[in-house]
């Protein structure tokens, strides 16, 4: 009898024992677990690899580098601009300053007359709203016993560069000075993606490279060609917002 129950005792527990190794509920061998870690792993390194990232990245250069260009031509013209407006403010400040009992400040542009701070501002006439070559010069006065916005001179920026303050009533030139070359080119040096655009149209069009360009305002631009000597007149001009041009 003992016998028998030694038999069956082993027989149960080799069976219990077959059972627990097949069920589905098994841990994973200490190998799966390496395999499964390893398949994470690579799946993360190539979620997270240059390449995964590159199109982000370059987008983001693109988008930088189209407003750092519009920025400079914007920087650019308005840095010429700013010459120009300091040019006329200058001339006339440094007239003025021969008249008795005036004081000039060329840094903020005031003048101090027989004890009265005035202020000077500048007012382009309606056809040179963008360039400034022509306008008036004001005197501002605000004192507690004064004030007043008066006329003191017209200006105008010749072909040439020169800059003629003209006297207001009789329209006769009072002063006149010849601007810096340096100035004149900083207004008249385009700049931005749209001048190489412009180059290779003009050349497959006509077969001619720009010499040199001059600003007219609103977005347009006088051009001369180094093949053909137009003289003072241009070969074309072109507009900087939508790159058409015409002789």
């Amino acid at each position: 009898m003992n016998i028998i129950a030694t038999f069956f005792t082993a027989l149960l527990l080799f069976s219990l024992s077959a059972c627990g190794n097949s069920s589905g509920g098994a841990l994973e061998s200490p190998t799966t677990q390496h395999q499964s870690q390893t398949n994470k792993t690579t799946k993360n390194a190539e979620n997270n690899s240059p390449s995964n990232q590159s199109t982000n990245t370059s987008d983001h250069s693109t988008h930088d580098t189209s407003n750092n260009s519009s920025n400079s031509t914007s920087s650019n013209e308005n840095c010429g601009l700013e010459e120009r407006i300091d040019d006329v403010f200058t001339a006339t400040l440094k007239y003025e300053s021969n008249e008795p009992n005036t004081t000039v400040d060329f840094k903020s542009y005031t003048m101090t007359q027989s004890g009265k701070k005035v202020k000077l501002t500048i007012v382009p006439t309606s056809d040179h709203q963008d360039d400034f070559k022509e306008g008036f010069v004001k005197e501002v006065v605000n004192n507690k016993d004064e004030t007043h916005d008066a006329t003191l001179f017209q200006y105008k920026i010749d072909s040439k560069n020169i800059l003629s303050l003209l006297d207001s009533t009789t329209e006769k030139v009072v002063y006149a000075t010849s601007l810096t070359v340096a100035n004149d080119q900083a207004v008249n040096q385009p700049n931005g993606a749209w001048v190489k655009t412009f180059k290779e149209e003009l050349y497959k069009n006509y077969h001619v490279t720009p010499s040199r360009y001059k600003y007219i305002g609103n977005g347009n631009w006088e051009v001369w060609v180094k093949e053909i000597d137009t003289g003072v007149n241009p070969y074309v001009t072109v507009n900087q917002n939508t790159g058409d041009f015409h002789g």
